[in-house]
């Protein structure tokens, strides 16, 4: 195969086109991250208020 000759604009344009489809697919990353950190947030908190809840009535009815 031969190697293509490209001009010095068409080299910039390729490179920012590289450039601009890693920052759009970081960016997709970033925010599914947060998404999975922020439920994963309420699920603990979610389940550490009905353990300590429940956990406290549950001592309660054992011990009366």
């Amino acid at each position: 195969m031969k190697a293509k000759q490209l001009g010095d604009s068409e080299i910039a344009l390729g490179i920012d086109q590289v450039n601009a489809d890693h920052d759009q697919r970081l960016n997709l990353a970033m925010q599914d991250l947060r998404m999975s950190v922020g439920v994963l947030e309420i699920s603990l908190l979610i389940s550490g208020t009905l353990v300590w809840g429940f956990g406290d009535l549950m001592v309660q009815a054992i011990v009366l």
